[in-house]
């Protein structure tokens, strides 16, 4: 599989697997059998909000001067961290409508 990210992109996916694993793995060690749907719901969340706060974290940095070599002019960069051509401040709002769209679908009751 091809992953194309730019800039910190790949802290994207990771922070969603991480998210999702931290979680799961709380409600399986601390809250114990009955599994629950809301920490799935609550990983995705917690990604959303570090990939928001990633994504303006690096739209409020200063931009710096950079040299292009192909041309020789100088310009302005300010840095970008995004994941398949998305900035990662979108992947946040994605992430978080994605857990609130999960979240309010209807669950069975655990067996």
């Amino acid at each position: 599989m091809i992953f194309v990210w730019r800039g910190r992109g790949g802290w994207i996916p990771i922070s969603l697997i991480l998210g999702i694993c931290l979680m799961m793995g709380f409600d399986q060690w601390l809250l114990a059998p009955p599994l629950r749907f809301w920490p799935f719901t609550m990983g995705i969340a917690l990604a959303g909000l570090f990939c928001v706060g990633l994504g303006l974290h690096a739209r409020f940095s200063p931009a710096r001067w950079v040299l292009d070599p192909a041309t020789g002019c100088e310009r302005f960069v300010r840095p970008c961290h995004s994941a398949y051509w998305i900035r990662a401040e979108y992947w946040g709002l994605i992430f978080l409508a994605l857990a609130a769209w999960v979240q309010a679908l209807p669950h069975g009751a655990p067996q």
